[in-house]
């Protein structure tokens, strides 16, 4: 009977290590999922040319504001660059 019991108690603490290993590897996988946009909070796309020089310079890209509510953490700005040979 002694026998018995040793087996059902190992049996439990296998069964409570594994539960407690499912249940941390669940918490650590919400934290390798990739965070799409973040707290993006607004975005503005803009555009300058050069149009009054007669060159072909010019700039394009986007904003991107980063923040809670109306707290701005960070600015972010992306931008592609054309400059005329001439200018």
């Amino acid at each position: 009977m002694k026998k018995n019991s040793k087996y059902l108690i190992l049996l439990f603490m296998f069964i409570l290590i594994v539960f407690i290993l499912l249940f941390l590897n669940t918490n650590k996988n919400e934290a390798n999922e990739p965070v799409v946009n973040g707290k993006i909070i607004h975005v503005k796309n803009f555009d300058l040319d050069a149009k009054s020089t007669n060159l072909k310079t010019m700039t394009e890209g986007s904003i991107f504001v980063e923040g809670e509510q109306e707290h701005i953490d960070h600015i972010k700005i992306v931008a592609h660059v054309k400059i005329d040979p001439a200018d």
